[in-house]
C-alpha cells in the first residue's frame, strides 16, 4: 500500500511536471513537436510495460519481472539523460 501511495505522489507530480517542463528545453518553433513527443513516449511506456512485463513473467516470474525492468530503467535513465541533456555552450 505504501509503494501504492509513493507511485500515486510520483505520477500525480510527475506527468504534469514533465509537459510543462518540455516548453523550457525546447526551442519555441518546437514546442508543439516536443510536447507531441512527450505524449508519445508516456502512452508507449503505458503500451509496452504490461507487454513486457507479461513475456518476463511468463519465461521468468513476476517477481522477477518486477524486479528485472525497475532495476532496467535506472540503469538506462543516466544514459538517456546525457542523450537529452541540454549543452550549454
Amino acid at each position: 500500500m505504501l509503494l501504492g501511495c509513493v507511485y500515486g505522489v510520483a505520477m500525480g507530480l510527475g506527468f504534469p511536471l514533465h509537459l510543462s517542463l518540455i516548453g523550457d528545453v525546447a526551442e519555441s518553433r518546437l514546442r508543439p513537436k516536443a510536447t507531441s513527443l512527450v505524449w508519445f513516449l508516456m502512452a508507449g511506456c503505458y503500451f509496452l510495460s504490461p507487454v513486457i512485463t507479461g513475456y518476463l513473467a511468463r519465461s521468468l516470474s513476476f517477481t522477477a519481472a518486477f524486479i528485472i525492468i525497475p532495476i532496467f530503467i535506472m540503469l538506462c535513465a543516466p544514459f538517456v539523460h546525457r542523450l537529452f541533456k541540454k549543452h550549454i555552450s
